[in-house]
């Protein structure tokens, strides 16, 4: 499971206490303490599934970061933190699908927070938690060239049911999902797939992987249009 985070502070010190609380939390830590060097570890393509990042980065900020951090890595967790509230910023970072937290960040606040979105070392977990909202009524959906209906949705991802024949391997891996009756187009990656008890439809798990970052931000605009009826 990808369980690699980035620490990007000018703090030696919060760089030491964030390090140990991801580490004893099951992660592999990579702390730097400028956005040069943040940047060059998000250019690498290597995963990435915990940004934790300060506001102030000299001439650039954590929000430049996250914003490059959410287009190389659309599913990744992303926690800002600032030296005060400021009501603008948080509002931002919730924006970008990203928590804001106003230091001192406590090691009991953090681990907290970590496990709710990843769960304890060892869980069998994707990237990262998001909270799944089940619709009301499914939403008619084309996924490449199969007619289909979204039953849940999330920031992560989308819960699919498929008429009779196709299953995860006879799939792409990479489909367009197009909700024409919500303006919406994201790409996804099939993830499971199973028979739906005696019913010849097929339900299908997918995982967001559009790295476009208009799509992304649209698609989570979405999903909170569904969360606030939730």
């Amino acid at each position: 499971m990808n369980r690699n985070a980035l620490i990007v502070d000018p703090s030696p010190v919060h760089l030491g206490v964030t390090r140990r609380v991801l580490a004893d939390s099951g992660f592999d830590v990579t702390v730097v303490s400028t956005f040069e060097d943040a940047k060059r570890r998000l250019s690498t393509g290597q995963p990435l599934a915990l940004l934790i990042t300060d506001v102030r980065l000299g001439p650039y900020n954590g929000f430049h970061l996250a914003l490059r951090a959410r287009a190389t890595h659309p599913n990744i967790c992303i926690i800002i933190a600032d030296q005060a509230r400021d009501a603008a910023l948080e509002r931002e970072a919730r924006g970008l699908g990203a928590t804001y937290l106003v230091k001192p960040i406590t090691p009991e606040q953090l681990t907290r927070l970590v496990a709710e979105m990843f769960g304890p070392p060892g869980a069998a977990t994707g990237t990262r938690r998001w909270a799944r909202i089940n619709l009301a009524e499914s939403l008619p959906a084309a996924i490449g060239e199969i007619a289909g209906r979204v039953l849940d949705v999330s920031y992560g991802g989308v819960r699919l049911q498929l008429p009779q024949g196709p299953i995860r391997d006879e799939l792409p891996p990479i489909l367009e999902l197009v909700l024409p009756t919500n303006g919406v187009a994201v790409n996804i990656h099939p993830v499971w797939a199973k028979h739906n008890g005696e019913d010849t439809d097929w339900l299908c798990g997918g995982e967001l992987v559009d790295t476009d970052l208009r799509s992304v931000h649209e698609w989570r605009r979405f999903v909170d249009s569904y969360a606030a009826s939730a």
